[in-house]
């Protein structure tokens, strides 16, 4: 077994990339720092006041100046959301903040993902805080919606606290894995999450069941539990809304002719509780590849029939790469949700860059996300070829009372500063109540086949003829049949990705091929 532990040192928990300080010395303003309150932090060094300007008010990028030093007269407006455990209204000591909850600041809508809140540089005017409940709606609101503040400019702090209670107690616990692209002989970064999205406390061992084929992983956090060369654990113990991120990183195996371009590796993810039941299996699948397009979209579950249970979330994942000769200012990933997709369900699970990212939509179109990087300073792959990619990770659910074999499309935009839009492939996603089953009798044995050349601008070849040959589109669904077939014209198709399902002497395989033109 080949796996190390790297250890990463932080600062204060900002990495030495992102910010650089001459001196620094970070002193708290009038409070607490224990974990139950979560008071403002000031570098009293040099100072950085990265901003981004918006209509009303500005989104605040870097450390604060300390008002001891009185050099900088902006005002600061604070939006927190706490666990009421007692629902009688106040933040009370042991009551803890939690990194859900959105609300509108002068009609504009922000989500919050942080324990932080949400952090504003606001000159003088009036600002009307709402809380919005879209993103929590199985929790109540126990102190007032609606809170008028009236900035009077000069050195001024003002902070807004939302309390919240659940309605109910339910389990909703989510284990996703994150990651770049799998490229050959190359490190690959992963994120395992653990995510507690319910009302009640969730404890137990996340595992992971890496793909037995990898030679090479390092984790930075040492596993808890390890059996074997490949199944490793870390225990977990997560209140309501509390999140665990697990980073790892595997080096991706040399292409050969025992793993050839194409070939799926598999890692599983899954938890066992306090009552040593397996639960929430998560299986992350990834094609082996030494060239591919550089923006892309992923979604989970990623079969070869494009089926997904309406029960379960799908975890999507974008990823985008700088493929120009300078560096990206901003970044931008604009998701255009599918109707049927409810967005009240929406979690941000993993980023690449979480000190940059804002997501953003509006009330008149909820169906359309915005994952803003500004600021991000994204190198170009021919300086920094690992440092050029980013990604974005979330899960969404069905809307209630969608038929049975509805088909979930969804297909990102990527905007590098003011470029055109990069399109992502669109993935699909056919909604069922239960896999297909195939009896082990029934079904031949799967086998893997030759498929070239793949992309392909219509022709396809296999090594040897076979008995039959199903083209099936990312649905699933059969667009045509051949018989005893070595070459096949698929130039008809409009370009894209679609799966040929290969039957020869009591042997089945799947092979994926893109169309281009």
């Amino acid at each position: 077994m080949k796996y190390k532990i790297l250890l990463i040192f932080l600062t204060f928990a900002m990495s030495a990339e992102s910010q650089k300080l001459g001196f620094s010395s970070f002193s708290p303003y009038g409070g607490s720092n224990v974990e139950s309150d979560h008071t403002m932090f000031y570098n009293v060094g040099e100072m950085l006041n990265e901003r981004e300007d918006l209509s009303d008010f500005s989104v605040h990028d870097g450390l604060l100046q300390s008002r001891a030093l009185s050099k900088n007269y902006e005002s600061y407006l604070e939006v927190k959301f706490f666990l009421d455990d007692n629902e009688n209204g106040l933040k009370d000591a042991a009551e803890k903040f939690i990194s859900l909850g959105a609300a509108t600041i002068n009609g504009q809508l922000f989500l919050n993902y942080s324990k932080e809140g949400l952090l504003f540089v606001s000159p003088v005017g009036t600002y009307d805080i709402v809380y919005d409940p879209t993103s929590l709606p199985d929790w109540n609101l126990t102190t007032p919606s609606d809170v008028t503040i009236d900035m009077q400019g000069g050195v001024e702090y003002e902070q807004v606290l939302f309390g919240l209670s659940p309605e109910t107690s339910f389990s909703d616990l989510q284990v996703v894995i994150s990651s770049e692209r799998f490229r050959c002989f190359s490190p690959v970064d992963y994120v395992l999450s653990v995510c507690n999205f319910g009302t009640v406390s969730e404890f137990g061992i996340v595992w992971l069941q890496l793909d037995e084929r990898l030679e090479e992983f390092y984790f930075d956090q040492e596993p808890d539990h390890v059996s074997g060369d490949h199944l490793v654990g870390w225990n977990f113990d997560l209140g309501p809304t509390e999140k665990l991120e697990l980073t790892y990183m595997i080096i991706a195996p040399a292409v050969s002719e025992d793993l050839p371009p194409g070939e799926i590796f598999k890692s599983v993810a899954y938890v066992e509780d306090g009552f040593n039941q397996r639960k929430r299996d998560y299986c992350y699948e990834q094609e082996l590849r030494c060239s591919w397009d550089p923006n892309d979209k992923l979604v989970v579950p990623n079969r070869p029939d494009s089926l997904g249970l309406i029960d379960q979330p799908l975890a999507y994942t974008l990823r985008f790469q700088n493929t120009g000769n300078d560096y990206a200012e901003n970044v931008v990933v604009t998701d255009t949700l599918s109707e049927y997709l409810d967005m009240n369900t929406f979690q941000l699970i993993a980023t690449s860059h979480p000190e940059e990212l804002k997501v953003e939509y509006t009330k008149n179109a909820l169906n359309i996300l915005d994952f803003r990087f500004d600021n991000i300073y994204l190198p170009d792959s021919t300086e920094n070829l690992e440092g050029s990619n980013g990604f974005i990770s979330y899960t969404i659910k069905v809307k209630e009372g969608v038929a049975l074999g509805t088909e979930i499309n969804n297909t990102g935009f990527i905007y590098f500063d003011f470029n055109p839009a990069v399109v992502t492939n669109t993935t699909g996603t056919t909604m069922v109540d239960m896999f297909p089953i195939v009896a082990v009798d029934d079904e031949p044995e799967l086998l893997s086949r030759k498929v070239f050349p793949n992309p392909s601008t219509g022709i396809i070849y296999l090594e040897d003829q076979v008995e039959q040959v199903n083209v099936i589109d990312l649905s699933g669904r059969l667009l045509s049949q051949y018989k005893s077939v070595s070459k096949m014209n698929l130039s008809g198709l409009l370009p894209g990705t679609y799966f040929l399902e290969i039957k020869d002497q009591g042997t089945r395989s799947v092979e994926k091929i893109i169309l281009t033109r």
